[in-house]
């Protein structure tokens, strides 16, 4: 083990002040350790404004320092590896972070009452900031800190005196390492998690086999982590240096190798580390978390009885606004860019006041409004308060008998500072931020908050690929956003931009709300999926009619957009809401105009919608009537004679395209295109398979026809694809064949 002696020539604070000049360096005169009979800290005994401290040349250096008690090292360009915990902060401390590269062999200094060791000078990037383990145990102190050379002198609280501090190591100023910043990381987490071990060790004896457990269970946890700098030889140093940090004679020395090699999971290594090292699950999930290891616990079953559920004695699904945004739990809005994603939710929150207002009826709470808050990291902050200021005017025009207030939503821009929730390490494993998480906490605590809307999501993590199903559903669903809503029992909106290359104007309700940038797992982890989008062309004509003029539909496309309720998890996807685009203008107490976007629903739509589907349903009902009836003259049956009877449908096209009507167009269509005859026969298959998925029932005869697709040979070709008349089997309606009960007698 390494040997730990210290540099027994202790300088006065003036030599070692000229000494750290003369080198480069910058240090900082302390007040006397003890002032007016009051004990100092170190962090008490340095002179104001020591951070700004500069010296022309070495006599203004000797003019400080010439009765100076103590002194500190400014550190600019330098980094400290500063060792906090006393079990750590010593030899076997030392030897653990030579393992990771740091020669501690030289500028390396303690104390002299305890703590043997406890910093080491280094270099690291030009751009390094502060880092420590995630529970402080070690940090890496630079930039306007400093700290206390040899021989300064501090109050010790435990040893309840002055302790000097001391040289473990000769300084070589003029030699100092330089480090890479991740491998600082790795080190201060590494020694967090020597400190964790040491405090928590078994204290198991011979006859007790404890200790091998606990050692055993450690080097399965090494094997499986994710750490690239982890391997056999690495697993046995570090429990070899625990072991003699704890004085385990027997583990000094020993070999995991073998171990090492052999065990390929961590199945149960949670509950095994509560078990083996007697830690509660919070610190055992912080093992885990040091070692970057993600446990598969044993799944447990709690199966429920069928018999055991009765309706009457459930309660309620829970809404903070019905079908939109569930309580305690996630939705999302996705929608592209200016379709006002932003000053919608902004409308909803300011309308739950409102009890006669559009959206305030979806809010289940009779007695009091719902405590919203918008937190945006896209707009500044007068951005915002133009949004918000704009939509109360437009309101108080809408609704002018409401004086009610708007006093529970508040919000705030985060755009210059935005908060980073989760980031990918360089390994690749997804890491919590957990700063910006607690910051949400508290707003959402402080404020007893109902609903929470975070704008834009994108903007909410670092190096997480939005194109990936895994990283999505951690951000989401087990990571960070979902166990907030869990924990706080609050809803969360996520508000998301529609991904490059999507059809944003696609009229299929489902598929709208699936359009968010990225991967499908951000809206598959969403409890709730909307979608806010322009209206297509194609959407258009179905609600106008395929002749209305280009400037109604223009003037659709460009006034309204479509609020689209497309995937809940909890009830039928919907049409949502068509809501028209209002520009609304007012004048500031500058004359200045002040413009921006309200909404209001549009029940005309629904209407035109309606009107429209009934026109197509009785086109399709007379094409359908049209083109049977050409089959039958064609075929030259009697309908009354047969009970079934089938065509094919390539025959059926080949007959139909030059004699009905409709095939007729769709024929000459195809030809003016430069459509080959065998082309056109195939398109009007095509067509005459769309027009009977849906069997149609002749109204004079009782027969129905419909597309069945069945093989069956004919000559030496397999024919698939048939229309099919039969008897009508029920009255009430029309029925799809059941293929096999209709062609079991004719196959026999």
């Amino acid at each position: 083990m390494m040997n730990n002696t210290t540099n027994t020539n202790q300088d006065k604070p003036i030599d070692v002040a000229v000494q750290l000049f003369e080198n480069g360096f910058t240090p900082i005169r302390l007040k006397t350790a003890e002032k007016n009979n009051e004990k100092s800290t170190g962090k008490e005994a340095k002179l104001s404004g020591w951070q700004n401290t500069t010296y022309p040349d070495v006599e203004s250096v000797e003019a400080t320092f010439h009765d100076a008690e103590g002194l500190g090292l400014l550190l600019d360009d330098l980094v400290v590896l500063d060792i906090d915990r006393d079990n750590i902060a010593n030899s076997y401390g030392l030897e653990l972070a030579e393992l990771h590269g740091i020669k501690t062999h030289k500028n390396t200094l303690g104390r002299k009452g305890r703590r043997a060791a406890g910093a080491v000078i280094l270099q690291s990037d030009k751009d390094f900031s502060y880092i420590q383990s995630p529970k402080g145990e070690v940090e890496c102190l630079t930039g306007k800190k400093q700290k206390l050379l040899p021989p300064s002198r501090i109050w010790d609280a435990k040893l309840k005196d002055f302790d000097s501090f001391k040289w473990l190591r000769p300084p070589l100023l003029n030699d100092i390492q330089y480090v890479e910043p991740e491998v600082l990381k790795q080190t201060c987490n590494m020694l967090a998690l020597l400190h964790v071990l040491t405090s928590n060790y078994p204290s198991g004896g011979a006859e007790d086999n404890s200790r091998d457990k606990a050692c055993q269970l450690l080097v399965r946890l090494f094997k499986v982590s994710e750490l690239d700098f982890i391997d056999a030889d690495y697993t046995t140093k570090f429990i070899n240096i625990l072991a003699w940090n704890t004085s385990d004679e027997e583990r000094q020395k020993k070999q995991f190798y073998k171990q090492y090699a052999k065990y390929k999971d961590c199945n149960g290594a949670l509950g095994q580390l509560q078990t083996y090292w007697n830690v509660d699950k919070d610190t055992a999930q912080y093992i885990l978390n040091l070692l970057e290891v993600e446990a598969i616990e044993d799944r447990v079953s709690n199966s429920i009885n069928a018999d055991d559920v009765i309706l009457e004695e459930l309660p309620a699904r829970n809404w903070c606004m019905y079908r939109l945004m569930p309580a305690e739990d996630v939705m999302i809005l996705a929608g592209d860019g200016g379709t006002g994603k932003t000053s919608l939710m902004i409308q909803i929150c300011l309308q739950s006041h409102i009890p006669e207002a559009y959206f305030s009826r979806m809010f289940p709470f009779p007695d009091r409004t719902p405590n919203m808050f918008l937190l945006s990291q896209e707009d500044t902050t007068d951005e915002l308060k133009l949004r918000v200021g704009i939509c109360k005017k437009a309101l108080s025009e809408q609704y002018p008998d409401y004086t009610g207030g708007f006093k529970n939503f508040d919000f705030e821009s985060y755009r210059h500072d935005p908060l980073k929730l989760v980031r990918k390490t360089s390994k690749g494993i997804p890491e919590v931020n957990h700063r910006d998480v607690k910051l949400l906490q508290d707003i959402v605590g402080d404020k007893k908050l109902d609903g929470l809307i975070l704008d834009p999501v994108s903007t909410l993590h670092i190096g997480m690929n939005e194109n990936d199903n895994s990283d999505m559903d951690y951000f989401v669903r087990h990571g960070v956003i979902a166990p907030i809503c869990e924990k706080l029992k609050t809803h969360v909106s996520l508000i998301a931009h529609v991904y490059k290359g999507s059809d944003s104007n696609d009229d299929d309700v489902q598929k709208t709300a699936w359009m968010a940038r990225g991967a499908t797992s951000l809206m598959a982890a969403a409890r709730v999926g909307t979608g806010l989008n322009r209206i297509s062309k194609k959407k258009c004509k179905s609600i106008l009619g395929n002749d209305a003029p280009q400037s109604e539909i223009f003037e659709l496309q460009n006034g309204h957009v479509h609020f689209t309720y497309g995937k809940t998890n909890m009830s039928d996807a919907t049409s949502g809401s068509f809501l028209k685009k209002h520009t609304k203008k007012y004048v500031n107490k500058d004359n200045k105009t002040l413009e921006g976007m309200f909404y209001t629903e549009d029940d005309t739509i629904f209407t035109g919608m309606t009107n429209v589907a009934e026109q197509k349903a009785e086109e399709t009902r007379k094409a359908k009537e049209s083109v049977v009836g050409t089959i039958l003259a064609v075929s030259n049956i009697n309908i009354n004679k047969y009970d079934a009877y089938e065509w094919a449908l390539i025959d059926l096209a080949r007959d139909l395209k030059d004699r009905d009507p409709s095939m007729k167009i769709i024929a000459h269509d195809l030809r003016n295109n430069g459509k080959e005859e065998k082309d056109i026969d195939k398109s009007i298959a095509n067509h005459l398979e769309r027009m009977f998925q849906r069997s149609w029932k002749h109204p004079q005869y009782n027969r129905e026809f419909a597309f069945v697709n069945m093989e069956k040979r004919r000559a030496n070709v397999i024919i698939k694809r048939w229309l099919v008349m039969r008897d009508v089997v029920d009255e009430e309606a029309s029925v799809l064949f059941d293929e096999g009960d209709m062609y079991a007698e004719k196959k026999n």
